[in-house]
Protein backbone atom coordinates (compact mmCIF):
# COMPACT_ATOMS: atom_id res chain seq x y z
CA UNK A 1 0.00 0.00 0.00
CA UNK A 2 1.42 3.39 -0.97
CA UNK A 3 1.77 6.26 1.51
CA UNK A 4 -1.07 8.09 -0.25
CA UNK A 5 -3.39 5.08 0.09
CA UNK A 6 -2.44 4.69 3.78
CA UNK A 7 -3.29 8.33 4.54
CA UNK A 8 -6.53 8.04 2.62
CA UNK A 9 -7.55 4.89 4.47
CA UNK A 10 -6.65 6.47 7.82
CA UNK A 11 -8.74 9.57 7.04
CA UNK A 12 -11.74 7.46 6.05
CA UNK A 13 -11.39 5.34 9.20
CA UNK A 14 -11.26 8.45 11.41
CA UNK A 15 -14.35 9.83 9.70
CA UNK A 16 -16.26 6.57 9.94
CA UNK A 17 -15.49 6.29 13.66
CA UNK A 18 -17.40 9.52 14.29
CA UNK A 19 -21.08 9.00 15.04
CA UNK A 20 -23.37 11.12 12.87
CA UNK A 21 -27.11 10.65 12.54
CA UNK A 22 -28.75 10.30 9.14
CA UNK A 23 -30.17 13.80 9.44
CA UNK A 24 -26.67 15.21 9.67
CA UNK A 25 -25.10 13.98 6.42
CA UNK A 26 -23.74 17.42 5.62
CA UNK A 27 -21.82 17.61 8.92
CA UNK A 28 -20.39 14.12 8.35
CA UNK A 29 -19.30 15.08 4.84
CA UNK A 30 -17.66 18.28 6.10
CA UNK A 31 -15.83 16.24 8.75
CA UNK A 32 -14.63 13.75 6.15
CA UNK A 33 -13.43 16.52 3.85
CA UNK A 34 -11.62 18.13 6.78
CA UNK A 35 -9.92 14.83 7.65
CA UNK A 36 -8.87 14.30 4.03
CA UNK A 37 -7.53 17.85 3.90
CA UNK A 38 -5.61 17.36 7.18
CA UNK A 39 -4.12 14.16 5.80
CA UNK A 40 -2.83 16.14 2.84
CA UNK A 41 -5.16 14.48 0.36
CA UNK A 42 -6.97 17.64 -0.68
CA UNK A 43 -5.07 20.53 -2.13
CA UNK A 44 -5.54 23.92 -0.45
CA UNK A 45 -4.91 25.60 -3.78
CA UNK A 46 -7.81 23.87 -5.51
CA UNK A 47 -9.87 26.29 -7.52
CA UNK A 48 -13.07 27.35 -5.85
CA UNK A 49 -16.34 26.22 -7.38
CA UNK A 50 -17.82 29.09 -9.39
CA UNK A 51 -21.57 29.53 -9.12
CA UNK A 52 -24.04 32.11 -10.43
CA UNK A 53 -25.11 34.78 -7.96
CA UNK A 54 -28.57 33.23 -7.52
CA UNK A 55 -26.96 29.91 -6.54
CA UNK A 56 -24.69 31.62 -4.03
CA UNK A 57 -27.72 33.26 -2.43
CA UNK A 58 -29.50 29.89 -2.36
CA UNK A 59 -26.56 28.15 -0.69
CA UNK A 60 -26.46 30.82 2.02
CA UNK A 61 -30.19 30.51 2.70
CA UNK A 62 -30.43 26.71 2.85
CA UNK A 63 -30.22 25.01 6.27
CA UNK A 64 -26.75 23.78 7.27
CA UNK A 65 -28.10 20.45 8.53
CA UNK A 66 -29.18 19.41 5.00
CA UNK A 67 -27.13 17.10 2.84
CA UNK A 68 -26.45 18.26 -0.72
CA UNK A 69 -29.10 15.83 -1.96
CA UNK A 70 -31.64 17.23 0.53
CA UNK A 71 -30.76 20.79 -0.51
CA UNK A 72 -31.37 20.04 -4.20
CA UNK A 73 -34.59 18.21 -3.33
CA UNK A 74 -35.73 21.21 -1.26
CA UNK A 75 -35.13 23.54 -4.21
CA UNK A 76 -37.11 21.23 -6.49
CA UNK A 77 -39.92 21.01 -3.94
CA UNK A 78 -40.12 24.81 -3.66
CA UNK A 79 -40.59 25.14 -7.42
CA UNK A 80 -43.05 22.28 -7.78
CA UNK A 81 -45.30 23.01 -4.79
CA UNK A 82 -45.43 26.83 -4.71
CA UNK A 83 -44.00 28.11 -8.00
CA UNK A 84 -45.39 31.65 -7.72
CA UNK A 85 -44.27 32.21 -4.12
CA UNK A 86 -40.84 30.74 -4.90
CA UNK A 87 -40.21 32.27 -8.33
CA UNK A 88 -36.86 33.64 -7.11
CA UNK A 89 -35.71 30.00 -6.78
CA UNK A 90 -36.51 29.24 -10.44
CA UNK A 91 -33.12 30.41 -11.83
CA UNK A 92 -31.38 28.16 -9.28
CA UNK A 93 -33.57 25.20 -10.25
CA UNK A 94 -33.04 25.84 -13.97
CA UNK A 95 -29.26 26.06 -13.47
CA UNK A 96 -29.29 22.73 -11.58
CA UNK A 97 -31.34 21.15 -14.40
CA UNK A 98 -28.77 22.19 -17.04
CA UNK A 99 -26.67 19.13 -16.27
CA UNK A 100 -24.86 16.88 -13.86
CA UNK A 101 -21.83 19.21 -13.89
CA UNK A 102 -23.88 21.99 -12.29
CA UNK A 103 -25.28 19.58 -9.72
CA UNK A 104 -21.74 18.47 -8.84
CA UNK A 105 -20.59 22.09 -8.56
CA UNK A 106 -23.56 22.86 -6.32
CA UNK A 107 -22.93 19.82 -4.11
CA UNK A 108 -19.25 20.68 -3.60
CA UNK A 109 -20.00 24.34 -2.97
CA UNK A 110 -22.79 23.48 -0.53
CA UNK A 111 -20.86 20.79 1.35
CA UNK A 112 -17.58 22.64 1.67
CA UNK A 113 -18.99 26.15 1.88
CA UNK A 114 -16.11 27.16 -0.39
CA UNK A 115 -17.21 28.77 -3.63
CA UNK A 116 -16.95 31.93 -5.65
CA UNK A 117 -19.88 33.84 -7.11
CA UNK A 118 -19.37 34.58 -10.79
CA UNK A 119 -19.63 38.14 -11.93
CA UNK A 120 -22.16 38.38 -14.74
CA UNK A 121 -21.10 40.19 -17.91
CA UNK A 122 -22.72 43.61 -18.06
CA UNK A 123 -23.75 45.44 -21.23
CA UNK A 124 -25.06 48.72 -22.50
CA UNK A 125 -27.38 48.87 -25.51
CA UNK A 126 -26.00 51.48 -27.91
CA UNK A 127 -28.20 52.91 -30.61
CA UNK A 128 -26.75 52.09 -34.05
CA UNK A 129 -26.65 54.46 -36.99
CA UNK A 130 -27.86 57.44 -34.99
CA UNK A 131 -27.14 60.90 -36.36
CA UNK A 132 -25.85 61.81 -32.92
CA UNK A 133 -23.39 59.28 -31.50
CA UNK A 134 -23.21 57.79 -28.02
CA UNK A 135 -26.91 57.32 -27.40
CA UNK A 136 -27.88 54.38 -25.25
CA UNK A 137 -31.00 52.63 -24.03
CA UNK A 138 -32.10 53.62 -20.53
CA UNK A 139 -34.71 51.89 -18.37
CA UNK A 140 -36.84 53.42 -15.66
CA UNK A 141 -37.11 50.42 -13.35
CA UNK A 142 -40.08 51.85 -11.45
CA UNK A 143 -42.27 52.27 -14.54
CA UNK A 144 -40.67 49.80 -16.97
CA UNK A 145 -40.47 52.54 -19.63
CA UNK A 146 -37.43 52.79 -21.87
CA UNK A 147 -35.87 55.78 -23.57
CA UNK A 148 -32.73 56.61 -25.49
CA UNK A 149 -30.33 59.26 -24.29
CA UNK A 150 -26.63 60.00 -23.75
CA UNK A 151 -24.48 57.50 -21.92
CA UNK A 152 -23.54 59.68 -18.96
CA UNK A 153 -26.38 61.63 -17.41
CA UNK A 154 -26.82 62.81 -13.85
CA UNK A 155 -30.05 61.21 -12.68
CA UNK A 156 -31.64 62.02 -9.35
CA UNK A 157 -34.36 59.42 -9.69
CA UNK A 158 -33.67 57.33 -6.56
CA UNK A 159 -31.56 54.91 -8.65
CA UNK A 160 -34.62 53.83 -10.64
CA UNK A 161 -32.97 54.71 -13.96
CA UNK A 162 -30.18 52.56 -15.35
CA UNK A 163 -28.40 51.77 -18.60
CA UNK A 164 -26.19 48.83 -17.60
CA UNK A 165 -27.76 45.37 -17.81
CA UNK A 166 -27.06 41.65 -17.69
CA UNK A 167 -28.25 39.57 -20.64
CA UNK A 168 -31.10 38.25 -18.47
CA UNK A 169 -32.21 41.80 -17.67
CA UNK A 170 -32.11 42.74 -21.36
CA UNK A 171 -34.37 39.76 -22.12
CA UNK A 172 -36.94 41.12 -19.65
CA UNK A 173 -37.00 44.71 -20.96
CA UNK A 174 -40.21 45.26 -22.92
CA UNK A 175 -40.80 41.50 -23.06
CA UNK A 176 -37.55 40.80 -24.92
CA UNK A 177 -37.91 43.54 -27.52
CA UNK A 178 -34.21 44.39 -27.31
CA UNK A 179 -32.78 40.88 -27.64
CA UNK A 180 -31.07 40.71 -31.05
CA UNK A 181 -32.64 44.07 -31.91
CA UNK A 182 -30.85 45.31 -35.05
CA UNK A 183 -31.25 48.96 -34.02
CA UNK A 184 -28.97 48.42 -31.00
CA UNK A 185 -25.59 46.88 -30.41
CA UNK A 186 -24.45 45.22 -27.20
CA UNK A 187 -21.46 47.04 -25.74
CA UNK A 188 -19.68 45.13 -22.96
CA UNK A 189 -19.06 47.14 -19.79
CA UNK A 190 -15.51 46.92 -18.51
CA UNK A 191 -14.74 46.47 -14.77
CA UNK A 192 -14.77 49.78 -12.92
CA UNK A 193 -16.69 51.56 -15.68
Amino acid sequence: MTKFEEKKKEAYEKASMKQFGNADGSRAMRYLLNELENAGLLKEQQALQVVPECVGVAIESLPDHCSAFEAISLIEEKIETLPVENEDWLPVYNWLCEGVENQDIFALAFITGKYEVEKPQLFRLKLKNATISNYYLWLNQATGKVFVDKKFLDWTNHDNVKNIFTEQEIAKISDGAFVNNEAFELVPVEDGE
